[in-house]
């Protein structure tokens, strides 16, 4: 179709010269020509030439050529026409004469010339069917993105024949390139604009190929159904076969595994593919689970093809569908006849299949005689390491250690290997710790399971019980108890967290901790299932807590004193049995008691001390008014001496409960009181202060706080964190100036608390001040430090940005450049926001060199990624880069917005609105009107876009039509 369209464009041409006498040529050359005296007419023009001159003697050379041509003198009609100069009229018409007879004699280079030639002097719409013929010769040439570009502009003509052989042409040349990608769009275009062409088929099967080479095979399966469909197709059944196969690999690939034996059983009426279609669908089946149906499928076609090449592979699947159903017997048969076969794929999984059910089935030894044919048979398989691992399996459970431990040993040593087994390395290790402490070698056994501990997985909970067995064997009791905790505090739902209990139980009462073994001990005999550990450990429970007291025992013999004390004074068995229930945990009972007393005797020792009492219960139950009150009762009162209870302060103590309780301005009075008090000691009023300064800074009065927190001395502990709670204080009433100021006080030049303090400035209004204190604590901090130098280079540099001294910006960038943990994201909206500002100073090469430092740094495929990409071009435009600029915004408009995204459709198309409008401005800088024009027209009417840049588009199109003055032809 190519070669007949340009025949049809030299017609034209020729029909284009002048049919009157040409001035000083005559009338008898032409009339020879037109009757088809070729050989009369080449003589008389060649004698008549001599005496030309101008224009006139252009004509006759064309005319020449023309003669001599249709008399096959090929060479003398190249030589006439390559005579007339290119500025001539009729230099267009000349330049096609000679392609055409370049391209007869096989000169391909020469023609393509001679067709840009053609090209470059005819008007652009007139040049359009050359393009055409420029783009065969260039296929015919192997030269495809030449093609490809000479009929690019042809996609866009108002010619449809030139359109629809354009797209086909560019088809074949991207196809023949092996450029997948864009052979694709070309044969849809062709296919969407001309869907009733006569060259449809060729389309679709062209983009089916592309499509299977590519490996998406259901877009494959629908272009073949499509021409499978069509009403002119000599063999559509054949097509629609191929079709319901390709899609039936494509379920499989997707795992649709009913739709891909639905549509193997369609595929498998044709002789071609019945074969392989038929053990499709029960491979297809099985997957599905549908057991049943597939094993007679496959059993069908055993018997149908008893020689066919997917026989071993049907059989293997036959047994994987037996073994699934609960055949293990007949599984077995099916694999051992796999075998039968000889060396193969399907003989490697059928030995790996008996392995696993004789060790499922509880016999190992069996197992491991196939792991080892498999081993031997298949030593560089894909189920070697498998088999390895099933042969370890084996070995652990046959009780042959040693072996198991070899095994699991060299399994260890490939752990990139290992991604068939769940756990991968870890569980490996783990198997390997089991049998090192099967075998006695405990200190192996222990770092195994250290090894497994830590990596996060669901074998840490056992591996740490199994850990802290064998640190349990080796004496270790105090490591053997951490483990034990960890198992029970971090797991407690775990299956080994029971007997992880009872090991601390016993660990910590090898330690001397009796507390924690009760309560191990407890916690283990509530859970355990084993009927001789749970006897035992309530055993040893019981034990533990005779020997700390039986208080329910107590209680009754106090009752009983109590009943038969006669004339004695019954305050000491009254305060025991408070006591006692004190001990017990019967708080309301014990503070019923200890009340009592003290409401009886006030001002004695036992009333005192009982009152203390009262008040500590009250504290425990979270009655923190009424502990304050009872603490306040003692205020007066003699000190307490014998027992050591009542030797604090009772307003020490009353104070506390009130802060407690949420009253702390009362409690503040109280500490400040003891801190007037000239009977306090200096160590009870050093101690205050740090209780007073919580009191006022829960009660608002930051000021006060703040005074008695430097009051105290620096050195003391409490102080750093006590400035830093008033600063955060501060902060949360929006005081930063405050807050600044009380983290500069804080001693000890904690990076953290600097950090804070630039902060505060920062939100105080100060961004120079904050500068000034992140300077100083980047040249302090270290990589491994809690603050990271990254962190403060950042916030640095938005200090900067917030001061305005964008000139200081680059240097904190340039070093966030080498900070190790720099969040690249982070530093590509550093980067892209220093370049916004810098080319709003006018520096436009400084702000490129940022653009691309932000695009070298943002996440791919992102709203971000597409904005950096625009700001750059910007700035090469700005630099006056324009081709620079245009390669840039070029890779942004041709961009597709990335599929599955979170940000929104509409944030993509703004830019890229933006990067069209910005590569117009580029073009228009270039002079390339054309091109701008058309670049401001896809804006202008993409709905898609944003109505402003749409706007602005009409608006560039309007300009360049009323201010550009192109040639006219």
């Amino acid at each position: 179709m190519f070669r007949k369209f340009a025949c049809l464009l030299a017609f034209s041409l020729m029909a284009g010269a002048p049919a009157q006498a040409l001035p000083g040529i005559g009338e008898r050359p032409i009339a020879l020509l037109e009757r088809g005296a070729h050989s009369q007419a080449a003589l008389a023009l060649s004698r008549k030439l001599p005496g030309l001159r101008g224009a006139e003697r252009e004509r006759a050379l064309y005319l020449l050529g023309q003669a001599r041509r249709r008399l096959g003198d090929l060479a003398g009609a190249e030589d006439a026409l390559a005579k007339i100069p290119a500025e001539s009229a009729w230099f267009a018409r000349a330049a096609g004469e000679l392609a055409d007879l370049y391209a007869l004699q096989g000169k391909q280079t020469r023609a393509i010339r001679a067709y840009r030639a053609q090209i470059n002097a005819l008007p652009w719409r007139d040049g359009l069917p050359v393009r055409l013929r420029l783009g065969e010769a260039l296929l015919e040439a192997r030269d495809y993105e030449g093609a490809i570009e000479a009929y690019r502009p042809l996609h866009d003509c108002d010619d449809a024949a030139l359109r629809e052989a354009a797209w086909y042409g560019a088809g074949w040349a991207a196809t023949r390139a092996g450029l997948h990608a864009r052979a694709l769009w070309f044969w849809q275009q062709a296919i969407r604009e001309f869907p009733l062409s006569a060259r449809i088929k060729e389309a679709r099967l062209n983009l089916a190929n592309h499509y299977l080479r590519m490996g998406r095979l259901a877009f494959a399966a629908e272009q073949l159904r499509a021409t499978s469909e069509d009403p002119e197709e000599r063999n559509p059944d054949a097509i629609a076969y191929t079709a319901e196969f390709v899609a039936a690999e494509a379920a499989i690939d997707a795992g649709d595994w009913v739709r891909a034996a639905q549509a193997y059983r369609r595929a498998a009426v044709s002789p071609r593919w019945a074969e392989a279609a038929g053990y499709g669908v029960g491979f297809a089946l099985w997957r599905a689970g549908r057991l049943g149906e597939a094993e007679d499928a496959l059993e069908t076609f055993l018997t149908a093809y008893p020689a066919s090449r997917f026989r071993l592979a049907t059989r293997y699947t036959l047994g994987r569908v037996l073994q699934e159903r609960g055949r293990p017997g007949e599984a077995r048969a099916i694999y051992s006849a796999v075998l039968a076969g000889g060396r193969s794929r399907w003989g490697e999984e059928s030995l790996f299949q008996l392995a696993g059910m004789e060790l499922a089935a509880g016999k190992p030894a069996e197992a491991m005689k196939w792991c080892r044919r498999l081993m031997e048979d298949y030593p560089t398989g894909r189920l070697a390491l498998p088999g390895l691992w099933l042969l370890a399996e084996s070995q652990l459970a046959s009780g042959a250690v040693s072996d198991a431990i070899e095994s699991y040993a060299r399994l260890a040593k490939r752990p990139e290997s290992l991604s068939f087994l769940e756990g991968r390395g870890n569980r490996v290790m783990f198997k390997l710790g089991l049998a090192y402490f099967k075998a006695g070698e405990t200190e192996s056994a222990e770092a195994a399971f250290k090894e497994v501990v830590r990596h996060p997985g669901p074998l840490v909970p056992e591996a740490q019980f199994w850990r802290g067995e064998a640190l349990y064997r080796l004496g270790r009791f105090g490591e053997a108890a951490d483990a034990f905790e960890e198992v029970v505090a971090r797991h407690p739902d775990a299956p080994k967290a029971p007997e992880a209990a009872y090991g601390l139980g016993w660990a910590e009462l090898r330690r001397g901790n009796r507390g924690a073994a009760m309560w191990a001990f407890k916690q283990a005999a509530a859970k355990l299932l084993d009927s001789d550990r749970k006897r035992d450990a309530y055993q040893r429970l019981a034990m533990l807590q005779l020997d700390a007291g039986a208080y329910k025992e107590a209680q009754a013999s106090l009752k009983q004193v109590l009943v038969l004390g006669g004339d004695a004074d019954p305050t000491e068995g009254a305060f025991y049995l408070a006591w006692s229930h004190m001990k017990a945990g019967e708080l309301p009972d014990a503070m019923r008691g200890f009340a009592q007393i003290a409401d009886r005797l006030p001002a004695s020792a036992r009333g005192r001390q009982a009152r203390t009492y009262q008040a500590q219960i009250l504290l425990q139950l979270e009655r923190y008014r009424e502990a304050a009150q009872a603490f306040e009762a003692l205020i007066g009162l003699p000190a307490l001496s014998a027992s050591g209870s009542g030797e604090i302060d009772p307003r020490l103590r009353a104070a506390a409960a009130y802060l407690s309780g949420g009253d702390a301005e009362r409690s503040a009075v109280l500490y400040a009181q003891v801190l007037e008090d000239a009977s306090s000691s200096a160590e009870v009023r050093a101690s205050v202060l740090q209780p007073l300064a919580g009191a006022y800074l829960r009660a608002g009065q930051l000021p006060r706080a703040e005074s008695v927190v430097l009051a105290a001395a620096t050195g003391d502990a409490w102080v750093p964190g006590m400035l830093v709670k008033i600063a955060e204080a501060y902060g949360k009433e929006s005081k930063w100036q405050q807050a600044a100021a009380a983290y500069a006080a804080v001693p000890g030049g904690d990076p953290a608390v600097a950090l804070e303090r630039a902060r505060a400035l920062r939100k105080g209004g100060d961004p120079a001040g904050a500068a000034e204190v992140y300077k100083q604590l980047a040249g302090a901090v270290k990589p491994d430090g809690a603050v990271k130098p990254a962190t403060v280079l950042f916030e640095l540099f938005d200090a900067y940005e917030e001061a305005g001294r964008w000139e200081l910006e680059r240097e904190v960038l340039e070093r966030l450049e080498k900070t190790p943990g720099a969040d690249g994201e982070r530093l590509a909206q550093a980067w892209y926001r220093f370049g916004e500002t810098i080319f709003g100073k006018g520096d436009a090469v400084q702000a490129e060199e940022a653009f691309r430092k932000a695009e070298k740094r943002a996440a791919k495929g992102t709203a971000f990624a597409w904005k950096v990409r625009y700001a750059l071009g910007n700035a090469l435009v700005g630099c006056k880069r324009y081709e620079d600029a245009l390669f840039e915004l070029t890779a942004l408009t041709s961009a597709k917005e990335p599929a599955g995204s979170k940000e929104p459709a509409s944030a993509f198309r703004a830019w890229k609105a933006l990067a069209w409008l910005k590569q117009g401005e580029a073009l228009e800088r270039l002079r390339r009107w054309d091109e701008a024009q058309t670049i401001y027209g896809t804006v202008a009417i993409d709905q898609t876009l944003p109505e402003r840049e749409r706007q602005e588009a009409q608006a560039r199109i309007a300009w360049i039509k009323a201010n550009v003055r192109r040639p006219q032809p």
